[in-house]
């Protein structure tokens, strides 16, 4: 959760911040809870008090991409393949064990959740928007 009074994070669908650095909550000196790669909200995007994402990224470079992937899937609203839905983990797309075959891509499970949340209310006037939208909000 954030209050921003900077304009584009105000505007802004999604709002992602990637650390190397550990997230923990620590009382009288004790880490009492260690995150293990992000918090976040499932289907925060649009909604101004939920579409903000911290991202623990440990990974190289190269790999970032995925990671920044992965989590903008949760954020739509994407389970892991295989948690609660038909997709299975194994078969390696983002939201599952990445692998080389399918790992640039979203298993048709996310997609179709991804689909009904663009389509849905919140989003017609988030992330769904016609040209003459965006040149009306600058």
């Amino acid at each position: 959760y954030s209050i921003s009074n900077n304009e584009l994070i105000r505007k802004a669908d999604v709002v992602m911040h990637i650390t190397t650095v550990p997230l923990v909550v620590i009382s009288n000196g004790i880490v009492v809870k260690q995150f293990a790669a992000t918090t976040g909200n499932m289907r925060g995007a649009c909604a101004m008090c939920c579409k903000y994402m911290i991202v623990t990224d440990n990974h190289t470079e190269s790999a970032r991409p995925a990671t920044i992937a992965h989590e903008t899937g949760h954020i739509l609203g994407c389970h892991h393949d295989g948690d609660g839905n038909d997709c299975r983990y194994s078969d390696g797309y983002i939201m599952g064990d990445i692998n080389e075959k399918n790992g640039r891509q979203f298993s048709t499970c996310c997609k179709k959740v991804v689909e009904g949340f663009i389509t849905g209310e919140r989003a017609r006037n988030c992330i769904v928007e016609t040209c003459y939208d965006k040149q009306k909000r600058k």
